[in-house]
């Protein structure tokens, strides 16, 4: 396979809840779309989310990247998926930002599985489940904001909920008994968002196990990593204190597990670098006898879902999913069937199309352009 042109759109669509975090609020979805043309004429689509707080990329950064190496990319033939990993994880390493990198993979895939014509879960070896359960997401907010939130949250049985919160632990405790009140089988679990510090999560977190929250995600920003380890030291043995924005690359993650900073990971496909740099960071957590899950940046399109199942397919030890909310959360998506939930918070992968070629998902191209602004990069 030989890719001719390559163009990429900035993708913003308007989102139906606005995102709340401690380090992050948003009315619209921030990706790049990356567009592959092989020389056969087979297109192939990726996407991108990325976060200046996680990867120190944006959206302009990543369509730089792109467009910078281009010629590399182009000068290498993709006969096989083996081919496509070595780009991915040897010639575009430290070149590339992660989500860049990841853009660019997740169009190869596509493509490449489109002109093999077989799926492209066939190709990585994997099996699909039945189904998959995803979790409910409770944007930072107010109390009152969350009961006229409720009623929209309650329209899915989920069984899994994380809920963003930042340091006043009265309110916490009154979201929690609100949410517990309405799924009294669900699990709930905290995202801080990097809000905490090392004392506030030692008064707050025994407090909250003891209301039965046992997960914490990233209470403090990426370079406390002193603090995450006096945390992780004190109550690792009875609650999860998991990383996501200081786990990016590899090393990030062996660095983490070596140290004994966290004892529970958030693995993210577009921070990571696409599906195999995913895999690989899956394969050194469950050797080391730690735990993750698969999460999902904010306004993800039907691409990096489908992606995620692709991934959730091979990591048989993944047992949460985040994301797949698709045009429950998005004013529209891409792709003319959409890949997202149902109402019992899940996705049922018989009821979609997986096993055809690609990704899975048939883009509308019509509907990237409305959402974005192009910028063509030109093949010579």
């Amino acid at each position: 396979m030989r890719i001719i042109n390559i163009k990429t759109y900035t993708l913003k669509i308007p989102m139906k809840i606005k995102h709340a975090q401690h380090n992050k609020t948003t009315p619209t979805s921030e990706a790049v779309i990356v567009k592959v043309t092989t020389e056969n004429g087979i297109i192939g689509y990726g996407e991108c989310c990325p976060r200046s707080y996680v990867t120190g990329e944006s959206v302009a950064s990543v369509v730089n990247d792109i467009q910078k190496h281009k010629a590399m990319i182009e000068k290498l033939e993709l006969p096989d998926l083996a081919a496509i990993e070595r780009l991915i994880c040897n010639e575009c390493a430290c070149k590339i930002g992660f989500a860049a990198i990841c853009g660019v993979e997740l169009a190869l895939l596509d493509a490449f599985s489109k002109e093999q014509q077989q799926p492209l879960i066939s190709i990585f070896g994997g099996q699909y489940r039945a189904t998959y359960d995803y979790t409910g997401i409770v944007p930072l907010q107010s109390v009152n904001s969350l009961v006229q939130f409720l009623p929209r949250l309650q329209h899915f049985d989920f069984k899994h909920l994380k809920i963003k919160v930042d340091r006043n632990l009265e309110d916490t405790i009154d979201k929690l008994g609100i949410l517990q009140a309405a799924f009294p089988k669900a699990k709930i679990r905290l995202d801080i968002n990097e809000a905490w510090t090392l004392e506030i999560a030692k008064q707050q977190i025994p407090k909250l196990l003891a209301l039965g929250v046992n997960t914490f995600e990233q209470p403090f920003p990426k370079q406390k990593e002193k603090a995450f380890q006096l945390l992780t030291a004190t109550f690792g043995s009875t609650a999860k204190i998991m990383i996501d924005e200081s786990v990016t690359s590899y090393a990030s993650a062996w660095f983490l597990i070596h140290h004994k900073v966290c004892n529970h990971f958030n693995l993210k496909i577009s921070k990571h670098g696409g599906v195999f740099k995913t895999l690989k960071i899956y394969d050194l957590i469950t050797r080391n006898g730690l735990t993750c899950q698969l999460g999902a940046h904010y306004g993800e399109t039907c691409i990096l879902t489908a992606s995620q199942l692709i991934v959730a397919a091979l990591c048989p030890e993944i047992s949460i999913h985040e994301g797949a909310f698709g045009t429950h959360l998005l004013t529209t998506d891409i792709g003319k069937h959409p890949i997202q939930i149902d109402s019992g918070g899940q996705i049922n992968t018989a009821s979609i199309n997986l096993k055809k070629f690609g990704l899975g998902v048939d883009i509308e191209e019509e509907t990237v352009v409305k959402h974005s602004s192009p910028v063509h990069l030109e093949v010579n």
